[in-house]
């Protein structure tokens, strides 16, 4: 139940019989670990959000609400639970003494505002599909403009402007509502009268009327419902067992933001109080957002003069100077995704997507004309400031939210015209370093460049030590004039540092706390959390930094054999190699110092870490180290140590615990295994892919053989199992769920990491790394193909030499790619130990498929011709023939292109990782041979591989209830528990079928051929041949399966058939076991109901068409 209500205020009370901290709520606990059931009981208690608010007032007073005369013991087994909601409406709780039971009553005293303020008064997306009101949106705006077609001032146009449209809108919501009651209240009114008189009169006359009122009643309650169901988040028709919010209540049952129950002052205080709590955020917030700068324009500009910073080419600052377009304010427009909060001024971004032709011209003068008065409109600069707790942090302290701010959508828009521009030039002006959200970086560059600094070694080994920096608030203390004066530095133009400079004008902020605002107050530093443009400014504001350690004479870094490694960054995570941790670490201490004093960037140097690489590293001062030293660190979410076989017990073997207690917490949840299959997606497949992708060691396949295991036992809980794991782990377009294979997903993400071995461009440092670690004369991937034992290479090339060899029998690929070395490659002895001579190098003849065409070797001549080898290569080129055609003859030497290659081959991209799992699993997963499918043809005769694809489909479309597509999967894969099948598992006594009693229950006869069901199936088959013409005879392959239909009957018309064949189904499923069939009228009432549930999604989803081309044919029935 408070699943389902994850937002309402909620109290519950009564002897648990358990205690939640064994240690100060129980006498004679000897230690401090909760027996296996009290522990039980807390992960529950955790699992809903439930506090304990008398602890909470009470955190260390010993006091116990019950006595226990047999055991001689005391215990806090009483409790009042509520959710984090009800906190700051409790005024007091209490134990009162105990009397005549040896329980003490509890008591709870609480009292609710009388008026709570809303947050934002938004408009609500939903209404613009409600009240269709396109074209009167569309006439308020061209009224107003040609109202105001005189003013000059576009500026407080604008805010006018929104004010209109939301009240106007807002008019109209009121009037909807106001019209909807009425048509209720008319009805009820007149059921209510014809109630009376039909009881007086008691005739025909009177009770035909009241008949009719109350059909008109019933209407009108549906229509009440349907309205109601317009604004639920979560419908659990659609939602309950699919992915997103409802399931994801169910689950963790946190609202987003969290409730504040109580916060700490800086005395360490505890406070309840919503006004305290209120005071004591606002302040918090107000400081942390007022500037600290004390360095003069003059200080900072000398501090990154000397750092030789790129500048911006002429042609790019051009480009970021040019006037805003049309076409840009559409862009940005149509980037945003719908269904997020709208800002102060409560507009969604839904209706600048409705009405953007309109809007679009009115943004784009409204911008530009705000670059040359230098300001924005006053709604511009407010915003909402939501607070999403820290994990791990303690949730009573002010410091352990993360701030993220709600902003107005046209500023939204204004600043992702701004984004999309600088993310085009930015890779000009920052170091490859940093990859923190540039275009086309992920955070595997940088651990897999850390875990190659560990594993390889550096000309000056035996002082190393890697510093991982904490910058306090990153984001929230960037000064702005310390940003301007890098932006300057960087080459921006003028106008471009006016366009950003305009958001930083004047901005405010209120606080969102426990579903209310506070006053607003004034922002003077920081760059907002949730602004589009933030990242980017960051990365701007942290490059003097990097690029001061870069070139300090007394920092040194590794020494590798082509490059020095210094740092590399993800936003503010930053990492610096230390070649010594005596003078290159006093340095990088004083130059974080000096440049937190110049941009409010402080490294907290309590929180930041000294890992020590080499075994006995000593700076020889005998001085403690200015860092916390630390035999481990995390990166990025990684721990990370040496060695790094090390990471399998540091980072997956926890998170396998955690997911084992996930399963343990949801076990009781009420869905069923289509709900547990996408909890898995949800919330464990990114985190273990997230592990699995940074993993720089092999897994052993008994892992994922684990995993799938506990999968498994967490779907089918302690029933048999249904549907096999491969079935389930097909696409939902092949007959599966979609459960995904943890070790292909392993395989896929492991793949990706060899694509900064091909493209330079992605991360240069990567490279030059990959190149001497894998000595490779050509390109460092190259070596991955080569056949050499494990044991000679890196486990880290080792690694991705196994993950593309496994690759490729996954995908059934026999043969030699193209880009397979000749030489350094053990398949061609002759050429293993030598390296290429210089002039096949330079006209890039090193690989087999640079002499291979045609199924053979290319002759001497043509490669002269083509490729311009020298003649006086012949003697190297018959060496080179010799050497591929000793073991093997050369027309059995197979040379084919890698579809793995081939993807790998095209520049790193969003959707890589799936494009590979797809590529991956499809051999395993995509083929269409099913037992099932052999098992149906047996009873209904051969069934076409179309016609197969096509039944395949049917889960997809027989419904939007996710427990229906499992149903019509049972049927395809016939898993369902027949009586026959019963039978065999000594469940039942006869096999026979309950109501013919004369032939065995197959899932055939049971569903189709039983005698008994003549009537029904009739009357099915008969008002679909009514109602469809082209439906023609009936039989088990067309009502079971849905094949054989009229190749005339369109796409909708199938759809249809195929959700009331479904229906009538399952109304057969619902009496397994009964000796009468069920009756057409149940039939009729499922079909109802499934219309009336497609119809209110389908028109919130603004697809009402949609919804009348699928059910024309039931609505000229009803």
């Amino acid at each position: 139940m408070m699943s389902q209500f994850p937002h309402a205020l909620c109290i519950t009370a009564g002897d648990f019989n358990e205690v939640l901290t064994p240690s100060i709520d129980r006498t004679g606990s000897q230690s401090d670990k909760a027996p296996p059931k009290t522990t039980q009981f807390a992960r529950m208690v955790t699992s809903l959000a439930l506090l304990d608010p008398w602890r909470i007032a009470n955190p260390n007073t010993l006091q116990f609400s019950c006595f226990s005369t047999s055991y001689l013991s005391l215990s806090r087994i009483d409790l009042i639970l509520v959710n984090a909601a009800m906190i700051p409406y409790i005024n007091k709780v209490s134990y009162l003494p105990r009397g005549i039971s040896d329980h003490a009553p509890i008591q709870l005293q609480w009292q609710l505002p009388y008026k709570i303020k809303s947050a934002r008064p938004a408009i609500n997306p939903i209404w613009l599909n409600i009240l269709d009101n396109f074209t009167t949106v569309e006439a308020s705006i061209k009224e107003f403009t040609t109202l105001n077609q005189c003013s000059n001032q576009i500026l407080p146009f604008w805010d006018a402007l929104k004010v209109y449209l939301r009240n106007s809108i807002s008019a109209e919501i009121t009037a909807y509502k106001q019209q909807a009651k009425a048509a209720h209240s008319e009805p009820e009114q007149q059921v209510s009268q014809l109630d009376k008189q039909a009881a007086n009169l008691q005739t025909p006359e009177s009770l035909n009327a009241l008949r009719e009122a109350q059909e008109k009643y019933t209407d009108s309650l549906r229509q009440k419902a349907q309205h109601k169901h317009y604004f639920s988040k979560i419908n659990i028709y659609e939602h309950g067992e699919r992915s997103g919010k409802m399931l994801a209540h169910l689950a963790k049952v946190h609202s987003t933001p969290p409730p504040i129950p109580a916060l700490k002052d800086n005395n360490g205080t505890l406070n309840t109080d919503p006004g305290e709590i209120e005071n004591l955020l606002v302040t918090y917030y107000t400081d942390l957002y007022s500037t600290k700068l004390q360095a003069s324009a003059e200080d900072i500009r000398a501090f990154l003069e000397p750092l030789n910073l790129p500048s911006l080419p002429p042609e790019y600052r051009e480009y970021l100077e040019s006037k805003i377009t049309d076409i840009e304010t559409q862009e940005a427009i149509d980037s945003f995704p719908q269904g997020k909060a709208a800002g102060s001024d409560g507009i969604p971004i839904e209706l600048y997507k409705k009405h953007a032709k309109s809007l679009t011209p009115i943004l784009t003068k409204m911008y530009e004309e705000a670059v040359l008065a230098g300001t924005l409109p006053e709604s511009l600069y407010e915003a909402a400031i939501v607070l999403l707790p820290k994990p791990g942090k303690d949730p009573q302290l002010c410091e352990s939210f993360r701030p993220i701010s709600l902003l107005t959508a046209d500023v939204k828009i204004y600043v992702k015209i701004l984004a999309r521009r600088l993310a085009k030039v930015i890779k000009k002006l920052v170091n490859p370093d940093q990859i923190g959200f540039i275009p086309t970086k992920t955070t595997v560059l940088n651990t897999r460049r850390l875990y190659l600094n560990l594993t390889l070694v550096p000309n000056n080994v035996g002082n190393r030590a890697i510093a991982a920096l904490d910058i306090a608030k990153a984001f929230d203390t960037v000064e702005w004039t310390y940003l301007w004066c890098v932006m300057k530095q960087l080459g921006f133009g003028p106008v471009f540092i006016r366009m950003v400079q305009l958001l930083y004008k004047s901005p405010r902020a209120t606080l969102r706390i426990n579903s209310l605002c506070t006053s607003n107050f004034a922002l003077s530093r920081g760059t907002r959390q949730g602004c589009p443009l933030s990242p980017l400014l960051f990365a701007l504001a942290i490059e003097p930094f990097a690029q001061a350690v870069r070139i300090h004479p007394l920092i040194r870094g590794y020494e590798q054999l082509t490059t020095t490694e210094k740092i590399q960054l993800y936003a503010d995570d930053t990492l610096v190699y230390l070649g010594d941790t005596g003078q290159s670490l006093t340095a990088l201490i004083e130059l974080t110092v000096e440049f937190g004093l110049i941009s409010g960037l402080n490294t907290n140097t309590s929180k930041s870490t000294l890992y020590l690489v080499d075994e006995h590293n000593n700076d020889g001062t005998g001085e403690p180290f200015p860092l916390q030293i630390t035999n481990k660190f995390t990166y990025l979410g990684i721990q990370v140590t040496l060695p790094i076989t090390k990471y399998k017990e540091l980072n997956l073997s926890p998170l396998l615990q955690k997911i084992q207690d996930k399963f343990r917490t949801w076990e009781t949840l009420p869905i069923g295994p289509t709900g547990k299959i996408h909890l898995i997606k949800m919330f464990i497949l990114p985190k273990m892919l997230y592990i699995l992708w940074h993993s720089p060691t092999r897994i052993p396949k008994k892992i994922f053989t684990k995993i799938h295991s506990q999968f498994t036992k967490f779907i089918w809980g302690t029933s048999r199992a249904r549907l096999r794991l491969s079935t389930l782990m097909r696409p939902r377009d092949k007959g599966g769920l979609a459960l995904p294979d943890i070790h292909m997903y392993y395989l896929a993400a492991q793949l990706t990491h060899i694509s900064p071995m091909i493209h330079r461009e992605l991360s240069p440092p990567l490279y030059q790394l990959w190149a001497q670690a894998t000595n490779c004369q050509g390109a460092p991937w190259h070596t991955l193909l080569t056949k050499q034992k494990n044991s000679q290479l890196l486990p880290i090339i080792a690694l991705q030499r196994s993950v593309i060899s496994t690759a490729h029998k996954l995908i059934k690929y026999t043969g030699q790619p193209p880009q397979t070395p000749l030489w350094h490659n053990a398949t061609f002895p002759k050429l293993a130990k030598s390296n290429p001579p210089e002039i096949w190098r330079s006209l890039e003849i090193t690989t087999l498929g640079d002499i291979w065409e045609n199924g053979q070797i290319v002759p001497f001549l043509n490669l002269h011709n083509t490729k311009r080898l020298p003649l006086n290569q012949w003697l190297m080129y018959h060496k080179l023939r010799t050497a591929l055609t000793a073991n093997l003859p050369a027309a059995s030497l197979e040379v084919n292109d890698s579809p793995v290659i081939d993807s790998l081959l095209n520049p790193m991209q969003r959707g890589m990782l799936s494009l590979l799992y797809k590529l991956l699993s499809k051999p395993t997963y995509g083929d269409t041979e099913l037992r099932s499918r052999t098992r149906w043809e047996e009873e209904l005769g051969t069934i076409s591989d179309d016609q197969w694809e096509w039944v395949l489909n049917t889960p997809l479309i027989v419904s939007f209830s996710q427990r229906h597509k499992l149903l019509q999967l049972y049927t395809i894969h016939r898993a369902y528990y027949t009586v026959q099948r019963l039978h065999a598992m000594k469940v039942l006594n006869s096999p026979y079928c309950p109501r013919c009693k004369t032939e065995i229950a197959t899932l055939v006869h049971t569903l189709w051929g039983c005698p008994q069901l003549r009537i029904y199936w009739d009357g099915v088959c008969e008002w679909l041949t009514s109602k469809i013409p082209e439906w023609g005879p009936s039989d088990a392959r067309k009502c079971l399966l849905v094949l054989d239909l009229n190749a005339s009957l369109d796409l909708h018309t199938k759809i249809f058939i195929t959700k009331a064949l479904f229906q009538a189904k399952r109304i057969l499923t619902l009496h397994w076991k009964d000796t009468a069939p069920p009756s057409i009228q149940e039939w009729k009432k499922a079909m109802e109901d499934l219309a009336s549930l497609e119809r209110t999604i389908l028109d919130k989803k603004g697809q009402m068409l949609k919804y009348i081309q699928i059910w024309r044919h039931w609505a000229d029935n009803i």
